[in-house]
């Protein structure tokens, strides 16, 4: 659940939104940003013997897969680091402008 809020998902036990994910008992379910599928990750001692898909509006199972691919939620991500360094040279320039 950390990876996913790394990249942006937020947690939303109530309503299935894109780009969110919600925790029931040992499953997580996450409805991927910009796709109609919920994908119901199932874990089992710590494992993830496979990843369920569901059609996000009626529920009907679709299919299993050994891996699935997680884009972020959001279309712009950058690390703290980043961010740092990027208002550091914003706040260098106004001083020059000023």
């Amino acid at each position: 659940m950390r990876k996913l809020t790394a990249v942006h998902y937020g947690r939303s036990d109530i309503e299935q939104l894109s780009g969110a994910f919600r925790s029931v008992g040992n499953s997580v379910e996450v409805i991927p940003a910009g796709a109609d599928v919920l994908a119901r990750l199932d874990f089992w001692e710590s494992r993830l013997p496979s990843i369920a898909i569901y059609n996000k509006l009626t529920k009907e199972f679709i299919g299993e897969e050994q891996s699935y691919w997680f884009f972020p939620a959001k279309h712009f991500i950058a690390n703290d680091d980043i961010v740092k360094k990027g208002v550091k040279n914003i706040k260098k320039v106004r001083w020059m402008i000023l």
